[in-house]
């Protein structure tokens, strides 16, 4: 047990001050006036009894990937040693590295680990995979948290489910973000459509294209996986902006897929790809058999 305010203890002396000036006509009233002033200092006190239930798994997850910056393991490995340093007896600690694969460091122990043993895959960053892992790993129904040290890119099936268990599961995740610095990365910012469009309804698709240096790009704007328009736009170092325009018939929806392809090697060749949904309103038509 261990108490919040521990000087309210003070009071003790001149409550017996007060005792043995002021005493009660009979026995059972001073214990029972004993009894009230003790449990009112304890309170003051804030006592406050510690539970083994209450000491959880922290889980720390290292992401190896090539879009990491290149001092990344070094910090890593620094965060690492102080969470390890730092942690109160009694927590326990697992460590997953990944990239294409994913690999267990340590699984949920008490051990202290201080430096990162394993090498997975550069190629790839299987972020979703990486957090099922961890999940598995902390023990049911006790406390667990989760620090997550990436980039925020991510390769493969999209985390986003695996992200709402936890929170199902009231396991916080924690992020320390790391971007790579790059001179050469052009993407594409946004991609802009009306949320909803009557039927033959005429709109504009913009997009917003950051260019690292003056390029002409080839681009290629699809709906529902077929080019509706392709060709070559010059680029100017800074944002630009490309416009469509497109028409839709039938109520429902249609995905649109923009690609830009610049000259040479890009750093981040996933951020030349975005979609955006457009639905058209009105009543589908129905098919029905008798």
């Amino acid at each position: 047990m261990t108490f919040l305010t521990p000087y309210w203890a003070i009071l003790i002396i001149p409550l017996i001050v007060f005792f043995f000036s002021f005493k009660m006509p009979s026995s059972i009233l001073q214990i029972i006036r004993i009894a009230i002033l003790v449990l009112l200092i304890i309170a003051l006190c804030r006592p406050i009894i510690e539970t083994e239930s209450k000491k959880g798994t922290v889980i720390v997850i290292s992401d190896h990937s090539l879009s990491m910056p290149n001092n990344y393991k070094q910090q890593h490995q620094d965060i690492l040693k102080e969470i390890s340093d730092e942690m109160p007896s009694g927590y326990e600690l697992g460590v997953i590295s990944f990239g294409a694969d994913y690999q267990i460091e340590q699984a949920s122990k008490h051990k202290k680990i201080k430096i990162f043993k394993m090498k997975p895959s550069r190629n790839a960053s299987n972020l979703n995979k990486a957090l099922s892992v961890a999940l598995n790993i902390i023990p049911k129904k006790k406390p667990g948290r989760i620090l997550l040290l990436t980039d925020g890119n991510w390769t493969g099936i999209p985390p986003f489910e695996t992200a709402a268990e936890y929170s199902n599961e009231n396991i916080p995740i924690d992020y320390l973000h790391k971007i790579k610095p790059s001179e050469k990365d052009l993407y594409i910012s946004s991609i802009g459509t009306p949320d909803s469009i009557n039927p033959n309804e005429g709109f504009m698709i913009s997009a917003t294209v950051n260019s690292p240096f003056n390029c002409e790009a080839n681009y290629t704007l699809l709906r529902n996986n077929t080019i509706i328009a392709k060709g070559k736009s010059q680029l100017d170092t800074g944002v630009n902006l490309l416009h469509f325009r497109d028409q839709l018939a039938n109520p429902g929806n249609a995905i649109y897929k923009l690609k830009i392809n610049p000259p040479g090697t890009d750093s981040i060749p996933k951020n030349n790809i975005a979609k955006q949904l457009v639905t058209v309103t009105g009543i589908k038509p129905i098919l029905l058999f008798s």
